[in-house]
């Protein structure tokens, strides 16, 4: 059973201490979440991705058509 965080604890803080994103990578399956989640994926460049975020604009580099549009 794991302890139980404050209420305060940001969801991404929660999944990288329990390292959930190596629950669905060792079952092959993977994992959509939005863009507060950009970064979470850990996994190797040889590996498929574990967590798949939509793109994130930089305050000096909008985003093009294609990202925009997915």
């Amino acid at each position: 059973m794991r302890a139980v965080r404050p209420g305060r604890t940001s969801e991404i803080t929660a999944c990288r201490h329990d390292k959930l994103t190596a629950h669905p990578g060792a079952a092959g399956l993977g994992a959509i979440a939005d863009r507060g989640f950009i970064g979470l994926d850990d996994s190797g460049p040889d590996a498929g991705p574990a967590v798949i975020n939509g793109y994130k604009a930089a305050r000096n580099r909008p985003l093009t058509r294609g990202p925009e549009a997915v």
